[in-house]
């Protein structure tokens, strides 16, 4: 029997005892940090480390270390890039096994305060064929090089984080889905039962009323069927804003910009460059999805066609808001003038009906930057 080509019974027996441990880990943080002990303390290494990369694959968005005290990974502060060394494994989608760090030509050093190491062992992470991160570990705690046994070893944990990634994303469709469908749910119940026993309620009082003596009695009568009125109204307005939450789920606003610049990249010269940050699977009111997509559009369409810009920068923010930028480096213009395009009047338009933040300013030494930002009215 072998696994990634380990036929060591021992070492099959420890890597599956680690992978199992796994399964029990609450969540993917946890799992992972996880996979980085196991997979330096199988191989009998000093230090390890998982790198997550962001969506553009030109950082990493996380690091997990396993060897290093909290001091220092407090004093090192800097991430360590795609580059170098460790850019390799994302570019060629292959293992890195060397035996000096400091002598390899790819190698651009340590930062501040990080320890010294020297023989490392690094394998990319893959999610359908393309790389997620990268596992390595550095320095036997023997002096030895790392060898192909522990290449082996690596991969297989790799393969092993992967599958965690996966299963934990999985997951969080799932729940995103069984959140629509509760809210759904909720607004069938609301429409289907709770809005028409107080219809009928309400009709059956009103009926009555013109037999009902004294005519104070009468009074609070005809108040009761005024207020079940505004109720029926306000639960009416609870359905709506459920439906426009339910419609937004699983909308992707990175998707949606790209959507938009596709529409401007064939024929073009114009380079375009998207970068993000924050919880981007947050879900927020549906309108406001949608102005934030239109503004983006228009400011997108007015640089394309008015700037003249060689490059057009887009830029998302989202948590408990949502923050647009859009700039460019075209010929620019006075923000203190009062434009009258109909694009620029759309954008300022949306603004004022979500009651967000918007900013149109002339960039330095060029160019012109649209920012808008908003709350995501999340439930």
């Amino acid at each position: 029997m072998s696994y990634g080509n380990i036929s060591d019974p021992l070492e099959l027996q420890a890597l599956l005892d680690s992978i199992l441990s796994l399964v029990g880990e609450p969540d993917l943080n946890s799992a992972l940090k996880q996979v980085v002990k196991s997979a330096t303390h199988l191989s009998g290494a000093k230090y390890g480390a998982l790198g997550v990369l962001n969506e553009t694959k030109d950082e990493l968005s996380d690091f997990i270390t396993y060897g290093l005290s909290d001091e220092q990974v407090k004093s090192i502060k800097k991430l360590p890039t795609r580059h170098g060394i460790l850019g390799v494994m994302i570019t060629e989608l292959r293992p890195v096994r060397i035996s000096s760090i400091a002598s390899d030509d790819r190698s651009e050093g340590f930062p501040k305060n990080h320890p010294a190491m020297n023989s490392f062992l690094g394998v990319p992470i893959l999610l359908s064929g393309s790389a997620f991160g990268n596992l390595y570990l550095a320095d036997k705690n023997d002096d030895t090089d790392f060898n192909e046994s522990d290449e082996k070893l690596l991969v297989a944990f790799a393969k092993a984080a992967g599958t965690i990634i996966e299963k934990a994303r999985l997951h969080d469709r799932i729940k995103r889905l069984s959140l629509i469908e509760d809210r759904e749910r909720i607004a069938r119940s609301l429409h289907d039962n709770v809005i028409q026993r107080l219809f009928a309620i309400g009709i059956k009082m009103q009926s009555k009323i013109s037999k009902i003596e004294p005519e104070s009695i009468r009074d609070l009568f005809e108040d009761s069927v005024n207020e079940i009125d505004v109720v029926i109204h306000d639960i009416r307005k609870t359905i709506f804003a459920i439906d426009q939450q339910s419609l937004l789920t699983g909308r992707d606003i990175l998707n949606e910009i790209d959507k938009i610049i596709e529409d401007f990249e064939t024929g073009s010269t114009i380079n375009f460059a998207v970068t993000h940050s924050g919880n981007l699977n947050r879900i927020m009111d549906g309108a406001i999805f949608d102005h934030v997509v239109c503004i983006a559009r228009e400011a997108i369409t007015n640089a394309v066609k008015h700037a003249d810009a060689q490059n057009i920068n887009v830029s998302v923010l989202l948590s408990d808001f949502i923050e647009l930028t859009v700039t460019d480096d075209g010929i620019g213009f006075d923000g203190s003038v009062d434009y009258t395009g109909n694009g620029l009047k759309n954008i300022k338009s949306r603004a004022n009906l979500t009651e967000g933040e918007l900013s149109i300013e002339k960039v330095n030494p060029k160019g012109a930057s649209v920012m808008f930002k908003v709350a995501t009215n999340e439930f």
